[in-house]
């Protein structure tokens, strides 16, 4: 029996360290966000289709010469 899709658990993404992030896109759509307790940025995700595509939009600054740029991490959250 397939599980009713609102009854599926809330996924969530948890931002770290993404300075300059200006916006966030899942499939098309914009999201909003909100600082998350201990840091970073947390987002509610709407129920995902088959395929999705999340963008996330930023202005990142000068890499160091010789170096790279590094951002900060992206998580996927499946709440308990």
């Amino acid at each position: 029996m397939a599980e009713d899709r609102d009854s599926s658990p809330r996924l969530r993404l948890a931002l770290e360290d993404v300075d300059g992030l200006g916006a966030l896109f899942l499939n098309d759509e914009p999201l909003s966000w909100r600082p998350a307790a201990v840091g970073g940025l947390t987002v509610d995700l709407p129920p995902l289709r088959e395929r999705n595509t999340l963008r996330l939009d930023a202005e990142l600054g000068p890499a160091i010469p010789g170096g790279s740029i590094l951002w900060g991490s992206v998580a996927i959250v499946i709440p308990d």
